[in-house]
């Protein structure tokens, strides 16, 4: 049917399941410094790789806009990693090497 809503083309893979798609308002987290809100699909998919009986499998839920953009309500700051001759070495052997 035209003017339907669709699942964005990286969700419609063989490798992807649609769990579940859910419209609502979507916002930031209480610990978020600038409140966020706006109209979303709250997608949740599981993605399968590797072959055989156990395979891999991860879950997640993305947030998308009604043109099939992903929204990110919360943003965090980046924190520096620790420089080089900072970082503690791994533990030596008894002869010290």
């Amino acid at each position: 049917m035209p003017g339907r809503w669709q699942a964005p083309e990286e969700f419609r893979r063989k490798d992807t399941e649609i769990l579940e798609t859910t419209a609502g308002i979507g916002h930031s987290g209480f610990a978020d410094f600038g409140f966020r809100s706006a109209p979303v699909v709250r997608i949740l998919v599981r993605r399968s790789g590797g072959e055989g009986e156990y395979q891999l499998r991860s879950t997640r839920q993305v947030f998308v806009d009604s043109t099939g953009h992903e929204v990110v309500f919360s943003a965090f700051p980046a924190v520096p990693g620790a420089p080089a001759d900072s970082k503690i070495s791994k533990p030596q052997g008894p002869s010290g090497q």
